[in-house]
């Protein structure tokens, strides 16, 4: 059951009120976790994943706890929420990393590989910290880590409200792609997850092509709607 829900009722909800045992004890260095593949793989499939976020609630966890908190603190054009889920394993020495919309396991040890750098762009909340579990490359190495310091309280608050609420194998926490970003539309060949956009959906004529994106990615869309 989601807590005091009816007690949040837009940006400036209570937030507070609803988590009283919210603190700032612990050092960002310590909520942030390494990387683990096992973490990835322990992830549900999509169907199951689904299932669990429409039965426990999440709709409402993220339309009246997780999107007020996002924009109590402005982070609407930097973060959003995402629904954990997985298409494949991975090795250990693997990780999920999205290029030109199209992520395939990389094999790498650190940031650098080929003259850019492999960066988180979606963290899962475990043992009360985020671990992150897909990444994006960025070439040249012209994009930095999203600094969390900048964002600690939300980052508490967050972390607290997917614990209490139960939904630690269901949300996660995302990069948001920024202004104009619409929706994608995952698909998997392979071991390879392609997100085709709005406009690269519509194949049924006789259909609207902006229900028919909605009613594909209701369930599973990657990000947060702003």
């Amino acid at each position: 059951m989601l807590p005091e829900l009816h007690r949040l009722s837009g940006s400036d909800s209570p937030l507070l009120a609803v988590y009283p045992n919210f603190g700032l004890s612990t050092k960002m260095a310590e909520v942030l976790q390494p990387y683990n593949a096992g973490v990835f793989n322990t992830l549900p499939d999509l169907p199951t994943a689904e299932e669990s976020f429409v039965s426990k609630g999440g709709p409402d966890l993220v339309d009246k706890v997780l999107k007020p908190m996002i924009e109590r603190y402005q982070l609407e054009s930097k973060l959003g929420v995402g629904l954990l889920h997985r298409h494949f394993e991975l090795e250990d020495s693997e990780k999920l990393v999205e290029f030109n919309n199209i992520s395939l396991p990389w094999t790498s040890n650190g940031d650098d590989h080929s003259g850019g750098k492999i960066l988180p762009s979606a963290w899962a909340v475990k043992d009360g910290g985020l671990t992150p579990y897909e990444f994006y490359y960025s070439p040249l190495g012209r994009d930095t880590h999203f600094n969390f310091d900048t964002a600690e309280p939300f980052v508490r608050q967050f972390i607290q409200a997917i614990g209490e609420s139960n939904f630690e194998q269901t949300l996660s926490l995302r990069l948001f792609p920024g202004e104009g970003f619409s929706g994608a539309l995952e698909i998997t060949e392979g071991r390879a997850n392609i997100n085709l956009l709005p406009d690269q959906v519509c194949v049924a004529p006789a259909l609207s092509c902006s229900s028919l994106i909605t009613d594909t990615i209701l369930g599973f869309r990657r990000w947060m709607e702003r």
